[in-house]
């Protein structure tokens, strides 16, 4: 292994490796169902909670998690939604990686969430 990795990162083949990396990242993110992304969803987003972003992830096992902003007017539905998240066949455990309360200029709470997702890629 130590050999061909070496051979791998000679001058003339470290500019074909980075454009195999660069590549395969393209089609691994174009294989990406916005589509499916948004239908799921639709199926355990509560009607009183509104999806501000929604940024997907692969990561290096090309499993694919959601990061996501959500808002509501109370704390609540965004419970609501993490709980019906967690309890899907298709999304899984769930993770607050912030909250930020109403302000004067915007009266939501925002959450910003990553959930594992199962969308085969």
């Amino acid at each position: 292994q130590t050999n061909v990795d070496a051979g791998m990162r000679q001058a003339g083949n470290a500019v074909v490796l980075d454009r195999s990396i660069l590549i395969n990242t393209l089609i691994r993110r174009k294989a990406i169902s916005w589509t499916r992304i948004f239908g799921d969803l639709q199926k355990v987003l509560p009607h009183n909670v509104r999806l501000v972003a929604v940024r997907p992830q692969v990561n290096g096992q090309d499993q694919l998690f959601l990061d996501m902003t959500v808002a509501a007017d109370t704390p609540e539905p965004v419970i609501a939604f993490i709980a019906e998240l967690e309890g899907s066949d298709v999304f899984g455990s769930t993770a607050v990686s912030g909250i930020t309360p109403p302000t004067q200029t915007d009266p939501f709470y925002r959450y910003r969430l990553s959930v594992n997702y199962a969308q085969k890629l």
